[in-house]
C-alpha cells in the first residue's frame, strides 16, 4: 500500500462524513478517516503489522463508506426538482 492510497481512503471518509446526515455514522467516518491518516503517517510499523491494520480498516471502510455515499446520492437526486414532461 502506498501513502497515496491511504490518503485517498481518508479523503473518501471525509467526503462521506460531509454527505452523511446521521451523526453517529458521521462520527464513525471521522474516526475512520483519522485511522487512515495515522496509517499514512506511521513510519514505525513493520510491513506485516501495517498490512494487518490496513486490511482491518479496509473491511470497515468497505462496509461504511459506499453505503453513506449511495444514500447521499439518492437523497440528492430526490431533492433535485424535475421539469414536467422531462424524461
Amino acid at each position: 500500500m502506498t501513502k497515496r492510497y491511504l490518503l485517498e481512503k481518508a479523503d473518501e471518509c471525509r467526503q462521506a462524513a460531509d454527505a452523511c446526515l446521521d451523526p453517529i455514522k458521521r462520527e464513525r467516518l471521522t474516526i475512520l478517516e483519522q485511522l487512515w491518516l495515522n496509517l499514512a503517517n506511521e513510519s514505525l510499523l513493520i510491513d506485516d503489522q501495517l498490512a494487518e491494520q490496513i486490511t482491518m480498516i479496509e473491511e470497515i471502510h468497505a462496509d461504511l463508506v459506499p453505503t453513506i455515499m449511495a444514500d447521499a446520492h439518492t437523497s440528492a437526486s430526490e431533492a433535485t426538482p424535475r421539469l414536467v414532461g422531462a424524461a
